[in-house]
């Protein structure tokens, strides 16, 4: 069960840290994010959608967009945005391998795909 998404949701300092200073390559690494993790949050809901509310028994895809959301997320210090995703993929994870229920993943998935719609959105207003 979640009980906590913890993290900065931006931390630009250690951004520019990591591109050597470089705004530039900040915003066009910026841009990119604004682009892509849209359509995985999009991917992720309808992926989750497609099964009606009944939890997959292969979360293929609906992992590999948390995946790739978390990297992105981890690689740009959005922290906060990084940690749900790792959630999502955490608890997918943790019921296919049957330490947790049905029933808690579906509970889980469905808290955590709205976190990274609001963590989404907060990011987006934040970055303006």
């Amino acid at each position: 069960m979640i009980t906590e998404i913890w993290g900065e949701r931006f931390d630009k300092s250690e951004l520019l840290e990591k591109v050597d200073g470089d705004n530039e390559i900040v915003e066009l690494l910026i841009e990119s994010a604004r682009l892509q993790i849209p359509q995985y949050i999009n991917d992720i809901r309808n992926h989750f959608e497609t099964f009606g509310g009944d939890f997959p028994s292969d979360c293929e895809q609906i992992k590999h967009c948390a995946h790739a959301i978390k990297g992105s997320a981890f690689n740009l210090s959005f922290h906060r945005l990084g940690n749900i995703a790792k959630a999502l993929e955490f608890s997918i994870k943790e019921h296919e391998s049957k330490n947790i229920s049905r029933e808690e993943a579906l509970s889980d998935c469905i808290e955590l795909i709205k976190l990274l719609d609001a963590e989404w959105s907060a990011l987006l207003k934040l970055l303006k």
